[in-house]
């Protein structure tokens, strides 16, 4: 009757403690187990297996060699790794996952934000939910990404890819090669380009975006590489729209800009289809001349233009008039094909050069007459 009383108390404080050891091992917790060498269980349910691992968060499990799972529920595994947050996972060697749910995997990653997944060589994703992954790269900001090779994402909900991109703002994009987003809700991408405008988005090659809401293509621009008129805020004197084609640096150059109060300047030519080929039903405009005296130029500015800069033009619906076909609507708004009045006044000029042949004419036979 004795030895069956000892059997039953064992069973009992097995099914209680249910602690396991093995050579040098410290299973101190409820229901822990220690395996290996060296390895300490303390906390209950907690798990130690290999080479000096110490699980001692409730539920954690530490393996591997040198590992260390603190954090409740959390999880350690390979060389040297320490997962100090609750729910954390530390796996590879030298990873360090101290932020809650958080995640650090490879070599040397650290993933100290709360939710935040730090993956790859030497990265850190300390922002609250961020994820860094590759080589070296860094997710500070809260829900930032970075990725690729010494990429840095500061700004809250940025992304950083590539190689040694930088999105340092809140919502900024920069991809690429050594590209730099530093404006709000910016975006920089290709090789070397800059976005510091709010708003704004530099691509191509060693181009930069400076202005409210510009985009800037290319390469080596000029305009818009420095503030026109405002970073942050909106103004129809800033760069909206820019070609750069500089050489380098020290000669920057555009192709075409556009303003946003509508100035557009070409360094070219502006060349438009005309091939008699691609035409029908053509006929001559004849007698133009009676039409153009009805047109009257004008000197005006732009309601919207906050400077006032006088401009000189015609008024669409004088055009309309006397040229119905040169003036389109859209969204109730007039606009005239000033190339379409090119003709116009050629045949014009044409009809008023017949009239001075004519009175020359007269004048010559009234002085051969004399």
């Amino acid at each position: 009757m004795k030895k069956i009383y000892t059997l039953l108390a064992f069973a009992i404080g097995f099914s209680i403690n249910a602690q396991i050891a093995t050579n040098g091992t410290n299973p101190s917790g409820t229901d822990a187990s220690a395996m290996g060498r060296e390895t300490t269980a303390s906390e209950y349910y907690s798990t130690a297996m290999g080479y000096q691992t110490t699980a001692s968060g409730a539920a954690s499990t530490a393996m591997g060699d040198d590992t260390t799972a603190s954090g409740y529920a959390s999880t350690a595994m390979g060389d040297d790794t320490t997962a100090s947050g609750d729910y954390s996972t530390a796996m590879g060697d030298d990873t360090t996952a101290s932020g809650h749910w958080s995640t650090a995997i490879g070599f040397g990653t650290t993933a100290s934000g709360s939710r935040s997944t730090a993956m790859g060589y030497s990265t850190e994703a300390s922002g609250s939910r961020s994820t860094a992954m590759g080589y070296q790269t860094t997710a500070s900001g809260a829900a930032s990404t970075s990725s690729g090779f010494n990429s840095t994402a500061s700004g809250d909900y940025s992304t950083a890819m590539g190689r040694s991109t930088t999105a340092s703002a809140n919502y900024s994009i920069a991809t690429g090669w050594y590209t730099e987003a530093s404006g709000i809700a910016s975006t920089a991408m290709g090789d070397d380009t800059t976005a510091s405008g709010s708003r704004s988005t530099a691509m191509g090659y060693s181009t930069e975006a400076s202005d409210y809401a510009s985009l800037v293509i290319g390469q080596h621009n000029l305009l818009g590489s420095t503030v026109t008129n405002s970073a942050t805020e909106f103004s129809t004197d800033n760069t909206a729209f820019v070609i750069g084609n500089g050489a380098n640096t020290d000669n920057r150059s555009d192709a075409l800009t556009v303003l946003f109060d509508g100035t557009t300047t070409i360094a070219g030519d502006l060349s438009i289809n005309s091939d008699a080929r691609l035409k029908a039903n053509i006929i001559s405009l004849g007698s133009t001349l009676a039409k153009v005296l009805q047109i009257d130029g004008k000197s005006y500015t732009m309601k919207k233009d906050d400077n006032q800069k006088q401009k000189i033009g015609v008024l669409a619906q004088d055009i309309e008039k006397v040229f119905p076909e040169l003036v389109s609507e859209s969204n109730g708004v007039k606009s005239v094909n000033y190339q379409g009045l090119v003709p116009v006044l050629i045949n014009a000029l044409k009809e008023q050069q017949t009239e001075i042949d004519e009175l020359k004419e007269m004048v010559q036979a009234l002085v051969s007459s004399e």
